[in-house]
């Protein structure tokens, strides 16, 4: 008999050795780091992996010298245990010992870019910010909200180039305000924001048009301004930008001399004028959007005040060419007229439409203050007179439905101020200041805005609360000259538009054209 056997091949159960080389156990990191190791089995080692507080991270070497690249830019600053795990080719596996490492971006973040300007121009904000100094730059990212906080911030603008700080942001309407913030981000997707912006398209601004008289102004649909007066003896028409740049200007001279009053944009976007010719008759001009005469007509008497009808109609209050009586004259949106009401002994100056559809018009009586109140067809319903003023020349409704006008005194250089009830019954009588009234305008929040001139060789804007107090008092002009201020109205920003006549010589006037804030401030 014969007998044999193979010698049997013991099992490998001893493990891996493993040992973390660097960092150094307690390290301060930031950014990509390196974590090397070395690991070494008498069978061979199959592969290592990074374990981070307890947690594989997914990255594995399997080929000497081992190594791993750790982005701590995608994890919080903080305390982390480092551990790598070792396998041989037998499946045996060892841990390494754990070293702490503390994360601290803090200085890897990107520094942080400002805006440098917003400026508006052209409907559009530019918008121009601080070129990045950090050598691992890899954007810039522009915000845009309408809160201050940034909340329900909109990206508008992304670009990888370094040089690109500028853009354009089209669009703006007048009277608008919006906030900007730069996002940086380096090669390592760390971000850094900039301080907060913000561009407004609230305009003030002080112009000169050279040679004529500016007697009116108002703002357009389009955020411009248009403005009436003469030039010589000829009615003179000047369209503007929002910036009181000039666009056009338009010289009525046939077939007579003629002085502009009143301006009032149409419903079709064209114009009309009221104004004086030497005929001794009202006229009134239409013309299209860029001044071109449509057409005019003439009426009886002098008219000061020119009011546009929620339907398209036109009114103008005034006075027979002999001053002793009033005339209250309607027409159609073409000009014609529907009917011409005289007030008998009772000059009048400016009226208003009143809520029930009906006028509130003053004047002057037998030598005193005149309030007078008719319905929707010029029919008179009451009338007051105050025996304390000489003559008025601006009436409101007030948001109670009573009234506000203004009246002087004979012999006085004084503005008064009368509020009444919607009777005409009176409430209170205040003394404003001294000088002569040209021009009284509810503002948006209430109070009143007025425009005086004569006394100083500035006028004077002076804002009133809805009870006549006092809340501030401008002087506008310019230096060595005398100013008359003639019209101001509050524009859609709550600003105010101011226009007058700037007097270089006894021979020469210029007209000047004023935007302020809504404090009467030029920024």
């Amino acid at each position: 008999m014969y007998l044999s056997c193979e010698d049997k091949k013991e099992e490998d159960t001893t493990p891996p050795t493993v040992s973390i080389t660097s960092p150094q156990d307690s390290s301060t990191v930031s950014d990509s780091i390196t974590i090397t190791c070395i690991s070494s089995d008498d069978e061979g080692v199959e592969k290592v992996e990074l374990w981070i507080n307890g947690v594989f991270t997914g990255l594995i070497d399997e080929t000497e010298p081992y190594s791993f690249e750790w982005n701590t830019t995608t994890i919080e600053d903080g305390s982390y245990t480092i551990l790598v795990r070792s396998y041989d080719t037998n499946g045996n596996t060892t841990d390494s010992y754990p070293i702490i490492l503390l994360v601290d971006n803090s200085d890897s973040y990107p520094s942080p870019v400002n805006i440098t300007s917003i400026e508006f121009e052209n409907f559009g904000f530019n918008v121009k910010w601080n070129k990045s100094s950090d050598n691992d730059f890899s954007s810039y990212k522009l915000y845009e909200s309408i809160s201050e906080n940034m909340d329900e911030q909109n990206l508008i603008y992304e670009t990888n180039e370094l040089s690109d700080t500028t853009f354009y942001v089209s669009g703006i309407d007048i009277n608008q305000i919006r906030y900007y913030q730069i996002e940086v981000e380096n090669e390592f997707g760390l971000q850094s924001k900039g301080e907060v912006s913000f561009g407004s398209s609230k305009i003030s601004f002080s112009k000169i048009i050279e040679n004529g008289i500016g007697v009116y102004v108002q703002e357009t649909n389009d955020g411009g301004y248009i403005i009436t007066g003469n030039r010589g003896e000829d009615i003179l028409l000047i369209k503007t930008d929002y910036s009181g740049n000039t666009i056009w200007e338009k010289v009525y001279e046939e077939p007579y001399n003629e002085y502009g009053y009143q301006v009032e944009q149409t419903e079709d976007s064209g114009y009309i004028i009221l104004g004086y010719g030497s005929s001794d008759n009202t006229l009134l001009i239409k013309t299209d959007e860029f001044g071109n005469q449509q057409w005019d007509k003439n009426y009886y008497g002098i008219g000061y005040f020119l009011y546009q009808t929620t339907d398209g109609e036109f009114m103008i209050s005034g006075r027979t060419l002999n001053g002793v009586d009033g005339v209250f004259i309607k027409t159609d949106s073409n000009g014609n007229e529907i009917w011409n009401i005289t007030f008998i002994q009772s000059p009048l100056n400016s009226f208003q439409q009143t809520t029930d559809g009906g006028y509130i018009l003053v004047g002057s009586k037998s030598g005193e203050s005149l309030l007078t109140k008719t319905d929707y067809n010029g029919i008179k319903e009451w009338e007051k007179i105050f025996e304390e003023g000489l003559t008025s020349t601006f009436v409101l409704q007030t948001t109670d439905g009573g009234y506000i006008f203004d009246y002087q005194v004979s012999g006085q250089q004084n503005v008064y101020l009368i509020r009444t009830d919607n009777q005409g019954n009176e409430l209170w009588n205040k003394y404003i200041v001294d000088g002569w009234i040209r021009s009284l305008r509810r503002t948006s929040e209430g109070g009143y805005i007025l425009l005086t001139s004569g006394i100083e060789p500035d006028p004077r804007l002076i804002k009133i609360s809805q009870d006549g107090e006092l809340e501030w008092n401008r002087y506008l002009g310019y230096q060595n000259t005398w100013e008359h201020g003639n019209e101001v109205q509050q524009t859609t920003d709550d600003g105010y538009i101011i226009v007058g006549t700037s007097e270089v010589s006894w021979i020469e006037n210029n007209i000047f054209l004023m935007k302020t804030n809504s404090e009467g401030i030029i920024d």
